[in-house]
């Protein structure tokens, strides 16, 4: 009786895991659009050092926290015209392959 309840409580968990949103946040590594199913309008910037996962035709203020959206600014590989990268304030915060660049914003954002 005990094994049958920590199985239905093993997959009530799995189920709960794997609902919601899901995916990776903004910055995070990825190999295809669907590994950063965060919100609506997710994408994967496959180009960037181990994939980078973004939100598309973004505007102020649309993105998550610890995010910004960049308009007009146009970085390598990257056709969007607006995009959500990850904040930083200082190199360290960045992933491995990343630095914090200063784009004109009130935040510098991880780019390659």
């Amino acid at each position: 009786m005990i094994a049958v309840r920590l199985l239905a409580l093993s997959a009530a968990l799995s189920l709960a895991a794997c609902s919601g949103e899901g995916g990776g946040e903004v910055g995070d590594p990825c190999t295809d659009g669907v590994d950063c199913a965060y919100r609506a309008g997710s994408a994967c910037i496959l180009p960037w050092p181990g994939g980078y996962c973004t939100e598309v035709a973004c505007t102020l203020g649309s993105c998550p926290t610890g995010a910004r959206c960049v308009t007009g600014i146009q970085f390598q590989d990257v056709d969007y015209e607006s995009y959500c990268l990850s904040t930083c304030a200082q190199e360290g915060d960045c992933r491995a392959g990343y630095r914090c660049v200063d784009v004109s914003l009130p935040e510098k954002v991880c780019a390659p």
